[in-house]
């Protein structure tokens, strides 16, 4: 091996390292960064429409904040790659007050102190929102996280907000063997009808429906979609096992809408698997009518 096979090899395990440190590959960070952008973009073309629907339908709000939730939001950056890779938390932040500063708060969890401590140096060292107290961060149980959110959404300014006048995004993305916890997100949800959710739904969720060796109850993907109650459904990308699937009111823009044959195709990348799901798959006609495919 010449020397610049050795260079390339030690830049290999360097980036497999940093990516194993973080839980985080570099490719399917950048890519779902990217989506998370676009999924973003298309909640705030519709807010100003919002708050002005609120307002006709009587609701004494004022504030419409757009809120951005994120219940695995890591430290935010991975600083051990060159360039640094930005993880959602800092997508998001950048990509909101891009459209607007001051109304924009973000809800950040994860259960990581040192994590939870790199994210707030960088947000109080670059974000004049932060020191704004409008980036709160929390060290702790997603699930609890959500459950304790709920009334910290329902009170500003000590006035109390209608649920729905509350908006946004909950983006829930683990890294590495880790369970979405679905009935904290549900119940969430459908406590707040306008806010949206981003949802890592990729074929490792998939397999895991399919083999119960994994240990993990994942539920199939039409009850994980009808449980949220969202009207429309499109997948933000597909690459491979990393697959994000956005549920919103309102319809959207730069996304592929999710059907059955698409996201059976682009989801399962295992072909016996995907061959397995085509022979025993029966649709449920009201299921199939909706557009929500199983």
């Amino acid at each position: 091996m010449n020397e610049w096979e050795w260079k390339d090899l030690e830049r290999k395990e360097e980036i497999a390292a940093a990516e194993k440190d973080q839980g985080q590959s570099f490719r399917a960070t950048h890519v779902k960064q990217k989506d998370l952008q676009v999924v973003i973009d298309n909640l705030f073309k519709y807010h100003k429409a919002f708050k002005v629907q609120r307002k006709n339908e009587g609701s004494k709000g004022n504030q419409f904040n757009f809120n951005y939730i994120d219940i695995n939001c890591g430290s935010g950056m991975n600083t051990k790659l060159e360039p640094p890779i930005c993880g959602s938390p800092i997508t998001a932040i950048n990509t909101c007050i891009a459209h607007d500063s001051m109304s924009s708060r973000f809800w950040l969890c994860d259960q990581g102190e040192a994590q939870i401590n790199e994210l707030n140096r960088f947000c109080k060292n670059n974000y004049s929102v932060y020191r704004l107290n409008r980036i709160q961060t929390f060290q702790q149980d997603n699930a609890q996280f959500l459950k304790e959110l709920s009334p910290k959404l329902l009170k500003e300014n000590n006035r109390n907000i209608n649920p729905l006048d509350v908006y946004g995004l909950l983006f829930a993305d683990p890294n590495g063997i880790v369970d979405h916890p679905f009935e904290e997100i549900y119940a969430f949800l459908n406590r707040f009808p306008n806010v949206a959710v981003a949802i890592n739904w990729g074929y490792s969720a998939s397999a895991r429906v399919h083999s119960r060796s994994y240990g993990w109850k994942y539920p199939s993907s039409s009850t994980m979609r009808l449980n949220c109650n969202r009207k429309y459904w499109y997948l933000a990308k597909v690459a491979n096992r990393y697959t994000m699937m956005f549920g919103t009111n309102h319809e959207a823009d730069n996304l592929q809408p999710l059907d059955y044959e698409y996201s059976l195709n682009g989801l399962k990348t295992n072909k016996k698997l995907a061959e397995k799901d085509a022979s025993t798959y029966v649709p449920s006609q009201s299921v199939c009518k909706k557009g929500i495919p199983a």
